[in-house]
């Protein structure tokens, strides 16, 4: 426990010669000249936000209409992954597309351009047929997340405080009702106690 402790708070406390050698940075502005880009950077964080939220669809809404105000090749990748998380290998393959268009020098260009041939190479190959019988269901929507359990509702975490109160009980009875005990004997510094124990 000492040792997560002391990582935790070193992780927190960054080392004094990063911190002096760490180039000041210049303060954000404020608003942006362009309400274009204004618009885009809120809908990137709405995006980021739906994306954490579990929300597909929502987050692919948001980064669509980002990459459209204002494409940046961040933009573009967000895009790109989500319409991946969706499924949507079309849709991913036209934004790595459009993402190379606009940032075809971008130091992760050679990454996009693998996914992106591996994108056409599944376009490309044959489909095959699928077994008699009826289709599954298509469904648009993404599967619902998985709602966040509380560690209060979990019964192994009650059945670990049983047993520890049941142990504590056991402990405590053998300890004020042991056989052993004697009457406590008059000695030169006070009263002695001892206990008689019985060896195996």
């Amino acid at each position: 426990m000492r040792s997560v402790a002391l990582l935790v708070l070193l992780g927190l406390c960054p080392p004094r010669a990063v911190a002096q050698d760490a180039p000041e940075r210049e303060p954000a502005p404020l608003a942006a000249e362009d309400p274009a880009e204004e618009e885009a950077a809120l809908r990137d964080a709405a995006g980021a936000l739906a994306l954490r939220r579990g929300d597909l669809a929502g987050a692919r809404a948001d980064f669509a209409r980002a990459f459209e105000l204002a494409p940046t090749a961040a933009r573009g990748w967000a895009l790109a992954d989500v319409f991946g998380a969706l499924g949507d290998a079309a849709a991913q393959a036209r934004a790595l597309r459009a993402l190379l268009g606009i940032a075809d020098d971008h130091p992760r260009a050679a990454e996009w351009r693998a996914r992106l041939a591996v994108l056409d190479a599944r376009a490309e190959a044959p489909v095959e047929a699928a077994p008699a019988g009826d289709p599954p269901p298509a469904s648009s929507e993404p599967p619902p997340a998985e709602p966040s359990r509380d560690v209060l509702d979990e019964p192994w975490l009650w059945a670990i405080v049983a047993v520890v109160a049941i142990a504590g009980i056991a402990v405590a009875l053998a300890l004020t009702s042991g056989p052993g005990l004697e009457e406590p004997i008059a000695g030169d510094a006070g009263d002695v106690a001892y206990t008689l124990v019985a060896w195996p």
